[in-house]
This record gives C-alpha cells, structure tokens and sequence, in this order.
C-alpha cells in the first residue's frame, strides 16, 4: 500500500498485536537498529533486530507465529507504519493499539486534559467519550513532554 501526505495526515492510531506489555509505554520513534540513545522505540521489519533489549519496545509489519515465549515489548502484525516519522513520539498500549502523541514534521501537536467532552460539535474529529481518562493521560503526558523537543 503506497501512503501519501493525505494518509500521513490523518492516520495517527493503528493496531497490531502485543506481546508481553503491561503497562502503556511511550518513546520517540527510530527506524535505526543501531540507536544507543534511551526512550526509544524500534521500528523494524528485520527478525534479528527483535531480541535488542536496547528499545523500550519494537513494532513491526510482520507476523510473529508464537511470539509469547521468544520475545516482549513487541507490537506485530501492524498494518502499516510507514506514516510514522522518526523522532515522532507515540505510546504502545497493552491492547496492541499505538497511538501516535507528537509528530515531528507537524505544527499542529496538542495535548488534551481529557477527552471526555460531550459538546459534539460538527466541527470536531474528537468523539465524545464518557469514561475517567485523567489518570491514563496524565501517566502518558508525564512519559512524553521530556521527550517533545525544547524547540
């Protein structure tokens, strides 16, 4: 599937399945195997890259047959990943859903106290949701403004 800019835009959750996460985790994307710095986040359709414990976590495109007892951290079988950009930051949930939280090449990141809002405006691509999301955003927003760039 070839993605355009339109795609890029837009496309900002996609889901695949995890192996061995517990809790939400959140990192700066790399497409580099060799990266040494820390709160990284691994994305890689390479197998031998899979074992790194270097990453916080890795996502791939790939579909992992039995992956529970070789691997952890890991989020395969992603249809695509190619509207992520490196140095975007995005939190790995525990659902296999990863939602991207800050985009490098974008002027128009924001962050949301929460997302429980009912107003329905025409204009909003926001859902009203009505659950108790304080708690999880915060745990998100503290692992990802260190990582937003100071500029």
């Amino acid at each position: 599937m070839k993605v355009g800019l339109d795609f890029r835009i837009m496309l900002l959750k996609v889901k695949g399945k995890a192996v061995s996460i517990d809790e939400t985790i959140v990192g700066k994307v790399t497409r580099d195997p060799n990266n040494f710095e820390k709160d990284y986040i691994l994305i890689s359709n390479n197998s031998s890259d899979f074992n790194s414990n270097r990453f916080k976590s890795i996502l791939t495109e790939l579909k992992i047959e039995d992956s529970s007892s070789y691997y952890s951290n890991i989020i395969h079988s992603i249809p695509t990943l190619e509207y992520i950009s490196e140095g975007d930051i995005v939190a790995v949930n525990c659902d296999g859903v990863i939602n991207t939280l800050y985009r490098i090449d974008s002027y128009q990141n924001s962050i949301l106290a929460t997302e429980r809002c009912n107003s329905n405006c025409l204009m909003c691509s926001q859902p009203p949701k009505d659950r108790d999301d304080v708690e999880y955003l915060f745990n998100v927003y503290k692992q990802m403004i260190p990582l937003v760039p100071k500029d």
